[in-house]
């Protein structure tokens, strides 16, 4: 799953990741209270890039209406803006009126520096309606996202505006949606350029400890307009389940930060589990209940059991083939014990499989 955090680019904190290896074992419990693997999801490469602010005003003047015919600005560029601006009036009235574009976070009683501003002195006839084209130009570390464009009429604030700004760029992350802990892969980050020539692309990755990686830093000299270029990083999880990855690409046209996850899957895992009698008479046959458990992500192939007794003990079946177990299941089997014992004694139980074994020793009390 993905989704997208907005922040300006001069406050990005880029994290140097250290790498360190959990190993995810099976609990030791019953098998209810094992490791339990995750749904499948359908894996996400395209970043969603909402906006769903109106275009209607949130207060108006007492002089003119004014209704803004696009809520779309392009970070690090010239913006046209085109403001319809009304006189209701029966006299045609002159006032200068200033847009000034503004983050949508605001702190009570402090000072607001606008990221862009423009103006023009206005005459507009009596009732009628103007067209007027403003030109604002966005610095390049303009956020992504949503922003407040304010309309004041002689210095006094008149109307404001929800504006959306938008990248000069797209990007799309192609992976696997699915991937194995300790396994490498392949993660993509797709920039396609829009219609300005871009130059000095970033892209980096935080990988939260999450994974260890030669690179997580590439550059890009140049990106002509509507090109576009893919950068890979080989990846390979430390650490099993859903695990996030964070995507920052900025240049001097603007940068833009991703929340990304990826799902790692733990590989299969076996555990024993027993039931049987506290204690046994001497020469006294019982029957062992033994359960192989597969306490990981994917299923654990070609399972076989083996049982190994001292001497004066048989087994009625020292070796079965369990064939394959699934994720988060089990199978069992009985099995009767003979003896001839005085004294305690050791059976040991061994599961093992493609991919994974466990071993499990049963101590049995002769009363």
């Amino acid at each position: 799953m993905m989704k997208r955090i907005i922040i300006p680019l001069l406050v990005l904190v880029l994290l140097v990741p250290a790498v360190f290896y959990v190993y995810h074992t099976p609990e030791e419990k019953s098998p209810n209270g094992a490791h339990l693997a995750d749904e499948y999801e359908k894996c996400t490469v395209t970043p969603a890039r909402s906006f769903s602010a109106p275009q209607t005003q949130v207060k108006q003047s007492e002089n003119f209406k004014y209704s803004l015919l696009e809520n779309e600005l392009l970070a690090g560029n010239n913006n046209e803006v085109i403001l319809e601006i009304t006189n209701e009036r029966d006299h045609s009235i002159t006032a200068r009126v200033e847009l000034s574009l503004i983050y949508p976070v605001i702190v009570p009683d402090a000072e607001i520096t606008p990221l862009a501003t423009a103006s023009k002195t206005i005459t507009v006839p009596a009732n009628t309606t103007v067209s007027v084209e403003f030109t604002l130009s966005l610095p390049a570390y303009t956020s992504f996202g949503e922003h407040i464009l304010e309309i004041y009429e002689n210095e006094t604030l008149a109307v404001m505006f929800p504006v959306n700004v938008v990248p000069v760029f797209n990007i799309t992350i192609e992976k696997s949606c699915e991937v194995m802990l300790g396994k490498p892969f392949t993660y993509s980050v797709t920039i396609m350029n829009g219609k300005f020539p871009i130059n000095n692309i970033i892209v980096d990755l935080n990988l939260f400890n999450n994974f260890n990686a030669e690179e997580t830093r590439a550059k890009i000299p140049e990106l002509k307009p509507n090109e576009k270029i893919t950068v890979s990083f080989n990846l390979t999880p430390v650490i099993g389940g859903r695990r996030p990855i964070e995507i920052t690409v900025y240049s001097p046209f603007g940068g833009d930060i991703i929340s990304d996850s990826v799902k790692v899957l733990y590989p299969a895992e076996l555990g024993i589990f027993y039931k049987g009698p506290e204690s046994v008479g001497r020469n006294e046959p019982f029957n062992l209940s033994i359960t192989v458990l597969n306490a990981g992500d994917v299923k654990a192939e070609n399972v076989s059991l083996s049982i190994i007794t001292p001497e004066n003990v048989t087994v009625s079946s020292s070796s079965m083939d369990l064939g394959d177990i699934q994720p988060n299941s089990n199978k069992t089997v009985v099995v009767n014990i003979r003896h001839s014992m005085t004294e305690d004694f050791v059976i040991i139980v061994n599961a093992t499989s493609s991919g994974s074994n466990a071993i499990r020793p049963i101590f049995i009390n002769v009363k």
